[in-house]
């Protein structure tokens, strides 16, 4: 039971095409090691320790990682560093790693439209002005402190979030970026949207959206990204016909940690 490596790769950009990525971006190859058979493929958020060590360890040759491993150019492998770790292990080990990110953030049924279902969005749509994002309609309006705490509960498991914004607004018209996505605010408010949902949002984000007359809730990079490794998983698996085994990563950390009193 095997896949040859530029077979896969073809169904992975039949899945998500690179054209659809953004032009700061690195959709495609990272690495390219091993044999030219793939028989087990780990889809993860992140090529990091935990999930270098899982494929290693659950004896996969391929990755396939929504963020990419390499954005700028490298001058030098050390592998007293995480990344030249990273880089010598998967060649040590045969693996290859293929990132889908934008891309997979665009296509229909991707990201963020997996993120729209799990809040039962309505009427979802891409706007032709900046497809990367999704804008849709609540199934009833309610108040953005109402919100806020059905994303609390389906994306941040009851983590806690920050927003901005009256809490007793009513809020109906909704734009979804995963991952970080605030500088969209804008077209989110052109487009007639209440309140933007994303990422990793700054302070004078939330001062700008108070200035410009829209709400945003962060509901944090990882949470709204880490649906990658089964949505992903789940089309591969569907489109591969058990040519390959398809494992989501389980070992997939999130990095930034929250700390509540119990004062």
């Amino acid at each position: 039971m095997s896949i040859d490596k530029k077979q896969l790769i073809k169904v992975i950009e039949e899945i998500a095409s690179p054209e659809l990525m953004e032009p700061w971006d690195n959709t495609g190859m990272q690495i390219s090691a091993g044999d030219d058979e793939v028989k087990k493929i780990l889809v993860c958020l992140d090529v990091c320790d935990e999930t270098v060590d899982e494929a290693v360890k659950k004896e996969c040759d391929f990755i396939v990682s929504h963020h990419p491993m390499f954005f700028d150019g490298i001058k030098c492998i050390d592998q007293e560093t995480a990344k030249g770790r990273h880089i010598v292990k998967l060649i040590s080990n045969g693996i290859s790693v293929y990132s889908s990110h934008t891309s997979f953030d665009t296509v229909f049924g991707g990201n963020n439209d997996r993120l729209a279902e799990i809040l039962d969005l309505k009427a979802v749509c891409a706007p032709e002005e900046d497809p990367i994002m999704r804008t849709g309609e609540l199934p009833e309006a309610m108040k953005l402190s109402e919100l806020c705490g059905l994303v609390d509960k389906n994306i941040m498991n009851g983590k806690g979030l920050s927003y901005s914004g009256d809490p007793d607004k009513e809020v109906r018209t909704v734009g979804i970026c995963t991952g970080a996505g605030a500088s969209l605010m804008n077209s989110a408010f052109a487009l007639g949207c209440d309140v933007l949902i994303t990422g990793d949002v700054k302070y004078h984000d939330f001062q700008k959206a108070d200035e410009l007359g829209i709400s945003i809730i962060d509901a944090g990079h990882y949470e709204t990204e880490i649906l990658f490794a089964e949505n992903m998983g789940n089309k591969l698996k569907e489109a591969l016909e058990g040519k390959a085994e398809v494992i989501p990563a389980d070992s997939q950390k999130n990095c930034l940690k929250r700390y509540y009193s119990m004062v």
